[in-house]
C-alpha cells in the first residue's frame, strides 16, 4: 500500500472475508486495473461492484467477433495476472440494435448472434438481459421490465387478499404482520426457532426422515435418498450426462430455476 512516499507491502495468503470494512476498497483497488486495460484499448465497459458489461460496437457478425476475442484476451490476461477467475456460464451477450448510417440501418441478423467465447467456454446469447436488477431488451426497451414487475406485483396482492381473509386482519395490515395474526411465525423465524430448541436439546433429533444424516440443505441437495428421483431429474436438468460435481452450475440460466423447483418439491412434503 501506498501512502505518499512511504510504502508497505505484505504477502496475502488468502481473501478478503466478506463483510470486511476493507474489502469494497481493496476490491476497487484490484478491479480498476481491469477497467483501466479494457477503457484503453478503446471499449466501453459499465461497471458496479464485481458486474461489468462490455460494450462491442460492429458494422457487421464478423467484426463483433473479433472485437469479442480481443476483449476475451484482455479478460483472460488479467485473471493470470490478477490470480482470479471469472465464471464463463454467469456471462451472456446481447445484440442489440444498431444506428442509423445515412439513409441506410445497419441490421444485424438477430437470429445468428456474434459468437464470443472467454476460456475457451461460448457466452450464452440471449435477447434481454437483466442487469443491476432491470430487464433490457435487444432494442433497450423496458418492456420486459415493466411486465414482470406488474407480473410479481399482481401475484403478491393476490397472495396477500387471500391471508388477509384468512387472518380477518384489516386491509392495512402488514404483509410481514399477517403470519404472525394468523398465529405462525415467518419461515426464516421458525426455522431459527427450531434450529436453537434441537441445540439446546429440546426438541427431537434433528436427523433426516430418511435416517441418514442430519436434515441440512446440502444432505437434501447431494445425498437423501428419500428425493433420489427428483434429485435425479434436478441433475439431469442442470449437468446433462457430465458427473454433478461442480455446485456452481446451480446459478445458471438453466439451473437455477430447476433448483427453485426442487425446493419448492422438498418444502411442500409435509
Amino acid at each position: 500500500m501506498r501512502e505518499g512516499p512511504l510504502m508497505v507491502s505484505k504477502g496475502v495468503s488468502k481473501g478478503c472475508p466478506q463483510g470486511s470494512v476493507l474489502g469494497p476498497k481493496l476490491w476497487n483497488l484490484v478491479f480498476d486495473g481491469l477497467l483501466e486495460r479494457i477503457t484503453s484499448n478503446g471499449f466501453t465497459v459499465l461497471a458496479y461492484a464485481d458486474d461489468a458489461a462490455v460494450i462491442l460496437r460492429g458494422p457487421s457478425r464478423s467484426s463483433l467477433e473479433a472485437e469479442g476475442a480481443r476483449v476475451a484476451r484482455i479478460l483472460e490476461d488479467w485473471s493470470l495476472t490478477s490470480k482470479l477467475e471469472f465464471a464463463p456460464l454467469k456471462c451472456e451477450t446481447m445484440m442489440m440494435r444498431g444506428k442509423k448510417v445515412g439513409y441506410r440501418t445497419q441490421n444485424l441478423d438477430s437470429g445468428r448472434p456474434a459468437v464470443v467465447r472467454l476460456g475457451g467456454q461460448r457466452l450464452t446469447p440471449v435477447r434481454e438481459v437483466k442487469y443491476l436488477g432491470v430487464c433490457l431488451g435487444a432494442g433497450l426497451t423496458l418492456r420486459s421490465h415493466i411486465h414482470k414487475t406488474s407480473q410479481r406485483a399482481a401475484q403478491a396482492l393476490s397472495k396477500r387478499a387471500a391471508l388477509i381473509k384468512c387472518a380477518k386482519a384489516y386491509r392495512t395490515v402488514a404483509s410481514s404482520g399477517i403470519p404472525v395474526a394468523c398465529g405462525v411465525l415467518p419461515a426464516d423465524l421458525e426455522a431459527a426457532r427450531r434450529a436453537k430448541l434441537h441445540q439446546l436439546g429440546l426438541c427431537e433429533s434433528g436427523t433426516c426422515t430418511c435416517g441418514d444424516a442430519s436434515e441440512t440443505a446440502e444432505h437434501v441437495l447431494r445425498g437423501c435418498t428419500k428425493w433420489t428421483p427428483q434429485r435425479r431429474t434436478l441433475e439431469e436438468k442442470v449437468y446433462g450426462n457430465e458427473p454433478p460435481d461442480d455446485l456452481t452450475l446451480y446459478v445458471s440460466k438453466v439451473g437455477f430455476p430447476a433448483l427453485v423447483d426442487f425446493a419448492r418439491q422438498v418444502l411442500a412434503r409435509d
